[in-house]
């Protein structure tokens, strides 16, 4: 079976790359650098050649304050490359997992958004991955679409930040709303993306998130108290409010896939890098 993994710079396609190397499972991985997905005719001509029965396509749209930095190139990348990599997948008869966001939603319903709720994207994040959503549903068959809420893991650059070492007390930065919100380990969807495919389930749209909610502060703090660290958590001034959509994971916990709570997930990533 031939693997490809796109946009294997993200931490899910970092995570995901990790997955099949301690399985030894073969894969190919490209990135921004080595391979140039915005050339319609090179995505073409590649993915022809290759002739992966599965693509990953992990592009994730979670730092909205950077694609809005970068609107053009964003724009090019994660719409037209989205469909030339979806459209090459369909004439070859590809699989297809497409990333998408929780903030294809507006985040104003008072309950979790279900998988057959209409987007209303508010942010540029959510407008590029509801466009992604349209060209993979209009042109690939075999394709699994996850909504994602906020990622977090090794790959995290919060996260890297945080693997210092040291006794002393120190302050820490966020940037992100501390508003109550879902998260999403790296390795939790990784691991559902793989489930997805390996069992053969319905083609379709489906929500994943960690269980239970949280604040962003909360969750640091308890990857610190894994480490024994103190360090006072200070909100950067620069922090917007935007609004953060809740999704309804029912139907993928239906699969009797395990879906772990958040701090679940936390302990787990630091069990694994202090190993």
């Amino acid at each position: 079976m031939t693997i490809l993994i796109t946009d294997s710079e993200s931490q899910i396609g970092k995570e995901l790359q990790n997955y099949f190397r301690e399985r030894k499972i073969e894969f190919l991985a490209t990135d921004k650098i080595n391979f140039d997905a915005t050339n319609e005719i090179l995505v073409n001509q590649f993915i022809e050649d290759l002739k992966p029965e599965i693509i990953y396509h992990c592009t994730e749209y979670t730092c909205d304050d950077i694609l809005i930095n970068h609107l053009q190139y964003s724009e090019s990348y994660h719409i037209d490359t989205t469909r030339y990599i979806a459209s090459a997948a369909s004439r070859i008869g590809a699989k297809m997992v497409y990333l998408s966001s929780s903030f294809v939603f507006d985040g104003q319903k008072e309950i979790p958004y279900l998988v057959d709720d209409m987007p209303n994207p508010q942010c540029k994040s959510g407008m590029l991955a509801y466009e992604g959503e349209l060209a993979v549903r209009e042109l690939v068959e075999c394709a699994y679409i996850i909504r994602t809420s906020t990622v977090f893991g090794e790959y995290d650059p919060l996260f890297q930040d945080l693997s210092f070492e040291s006794t002393e007390p120190r302050e820490v930065f966020i940037d992100l709303p501390n508003t109550v919100q879902q998260y999403t380990w790296s390795k939790s969807v990784v691991e559902f993306m793989v489930f997805l495919v390996k069992n053969g389930a319905d083609y379709g749209v489906y929500h994943f998130a960690n269980r239970e909610l949280c604040k962003k502060d909360e969750l640091v703090q308890t990857y610190l108290s894994m480490r024994n660290m103190s360090v006072e958590i200070v909100n950067s001034e620069n922090a917007h409010d935007d609004e953060f959509p809740i999704l309804d994971i029912s139907k993928s916990e239906n699969l009797s896939f395990y879906i772990p709570t958040w701090k679940e997930s936390v302990i787990n990533m630091w069990k694994e890098i202090s190993d």
